[in-house]
């Protein structure tokens, strides 16, 4: 199941690759559109429209789950001519290029909270001498970014003054 806020292109087809090389059984993949959070390149979504794309992705929720469940296949989605273009032109490059952590830094504002190494899932901050550091290894998920208190965490200039979106905060 991935979410995305606007399209996962033929992100099926690396899905498939890595369940083959990890010997587990594709059953598919699932695209749940979510508001847009991705700071290191635009503007995330304002709450109001936050809420209506969650509320929207309600039942493509509820049928994946149903899906999954039941121990069924989940649909197949079709990738159009973009989707193609961008899986296998586009993204390789993109992730060798741009998906890397070094631009992240903390500003004085940081409170030393610790919340960006608690949230990242591939563990690759740590706090030193009470301020975060990336490693080598980011996905880009902007949860350091989008879920500091303090708004403290920058990816270069890229997301300086950009809006901060979590979806905690649409309660």
């Amino acid at each position: 199941v991935m979410t995305c806020g606007g399209d996962m292109a033929g992100a099926a087809i690396p899905n498939q690759k890595l369940c083959e090389d990890k010997g587990w059984t594709y059953m598919g993949t699932a695209q749940i559109l979510m508001p847009d959070n991705y700071t290191a390149l635009y503007d995330p979504s304002d709450e109001n429209k936050a809420r209506q794309t969650v509320k929207n992705a309600e039942p493509s929720i509820v049928a994946t789950a149903e899906c999954i469940a039941g121990d069924s296949t989940l649909p197949v989605k079709h990738i159009n001519a973009v989707g193609k273009v961008l899986s296998r032109y586009i993204n390789a490059p993109f992730y060798t290029f741009f998906v890397k952590a070094k631009a992240f830094t903390a500003k004085d504002s940081c409170i030393s909270c610790g919340k960006c190494v608690e949230l990242c899932p591939l563990n690759n901050i740590e706090l030193k001498n009470g301020k975060p550091v990336w490693g080598k290894s980011c996905t880009h998920c902007m949860a350091c970014i989008n879920y500091c208190p303090t708004e403290a965490i920058e990816y270069g200039k890229a997301s300086v003054g950009r809006h901060r979106y979590n979806f905690e905060s649409l309660k």
